[in-house]
């Protein structure tokens, strides 16, 4: 057995927890909660595709496409976590104190560029290589690819950081705690990554935080009363 697959199943387990708590009750259909829904199915659908990812490395060789796509799908479900935690950052700052939207040519430039930013990724990561590496039960992959995929992170939690900064007077100080979280963690992990790499600590990571974000999502039932 892998040594990832015990925590990927865990998180697995608890994103499926909040999946059901979720999607079970009555929801007034604000524009972050539609954000945090695709984020939270995003990030199983990311967990999934990273036990496919280690059953292929251990069982398909290098030259097997199937392998290669799997990785390339796990790398885009990275780049589409960060671009749905950053639109779920501005648009949660995007409200008035009535709870109204916003009317703000900023907001709509933030939204543009990481639009763009996001869809020449996707391009990016299409076109970049990697490389395999396997060791026993140890199997991750390293080379350009994943060297871009973890820079443009750095960059969207620097980007983080400076939208923050900017809207502090109208944000939920609450609401942000698990970004900002993550950007604490982030470069510790970054470190831990890269000298065990095949730990594969990022997908569990990413769980964490979504699991956290939900008890800092709009409630309904308060909204209701």
């Amino acid at each position: 057995m892998h040594i990832s697959t015990l925590m990927l199943v865990a998180t697995l387990f608890y994103l499926f927890l909040i999946l059901i708590s979720y999607f079970r009750k009555e929801r007034i259909r604000l524009l972050e909660n539609k954000i945090y829904e695709s984020l939270l199915i995003t990030t199983i659908i990311g967990v999934v595709i990273d036990f496919f990812g280690i059953y292929a490395h251990l069982n398909f060789t290098e030259e097997s496409f199937l392998r290669w796509f799997i990785v390339k799908i796990y790398l885009l479900f990275l780049l589409t976590f960060v671009f749905l935690l950053t639109l779920y950052i501005i648009f949660s700052s995007a409200k008035n104190k009535n709870n109204s939207w916003r009317n703000d040519g900023k907001i709509v430039g933030w939204y543009r560029i990481t639009a763009i930013i996001y869809s020449l990724s996707f391009i990016i990561n299409l076109i970049l290589p990697f490389e395999y590496f396997k060791d026993g039960n140890s199997v991750y992959v390293s080379g350009p690819n994943t060297i871009f995929v973890f820079a443009m992170t750095g960059v969207a939690m620097l980007g983080w950081l400076l939208f923050i900064a900017l809207n502090y007077t109208q944000i939920n100080k609450e609401k942000y705690f698990p970004i900002i979280l993550f950007v604490i963690i982030g470069a510790p992990l970054s470190y831990i990554q890269m000298i065990f790499p095949d730990l594969l600590l990022v997908t569990g990571v990413a769980g964490f935080i979504v699991v956290l974000m939900y008890h800092t999502i709009e409630n309904p039932d308060v909204k209701l009363l």
